[in-house]
Formats: C-alpha cells, sequence, structure tokens
C-alpha cells in the first residue's frame, strides 16, 4: 500500500518500530486483518452501521438475558 513508516504506523495505531518489524516479519492476526481494513477502506467497526445496531441491541438487553442467549445454546453442546 506504500506506507512510509511513519504513516503505517499512525494507520494502525503502532509504533513505526512495530511497524517496520511486521514489515519484514510474521505480524499478529490483528495487524494482518487491521492491513486487510485499510486496503479495502473499510471504516473501522465503531462507524459501521453493523456495530451500531449491536450497540444498541447491548443496551436494551438485561446481562442476564445476554447470559441466557450464551449459555442455553451451549447447554445442549457440553453435555
Amino acid at each position: 500500500m506504500d506506507f512510509s513508516p511513519r504513516a503505517g504506523a499512525a494507520a494502525l495505531g503502532i509504533t513505526e518500530q512495530q511497524f517496520a518489524e511486521y514489515q519484514h516479519g510474521n505480524p499478529p492476526r490483528h495487524i494482518e486483518l487491521a492491513c486487510a481494513a485499510l486496503y479495502h477502506r473499510l471504516d473501522p467497526w465503531e462507524k459501521t452501521n453493523a456495530a451500531k445496531h449491536v450497540n444498541k441491541a447491548m443496551k436494551l438487553l438485561k446481562p442476564e438475558k445476554i447470559a441466557g442467549l450464551i449459555i442455553k445454546p451451549l447447554a445442549g453442546v457440553i453435555e
């Protein structure tokens, strides 16, 4: 993507040294995903409609309801 070390580091939220290391080595998966998102010009998760809907739903659900949504489907798998 032809980022300079400074621009690439800023786009990924990492240091220039980390950026240089990741260019020559195996970057962690989250850095690979962030690079793919930058390449495809995707907005950060917080700015997407999906994130807004999920955040709104999470605010409406009570913690015990969320736990039920997670635990009940797993009960059949664990037994």
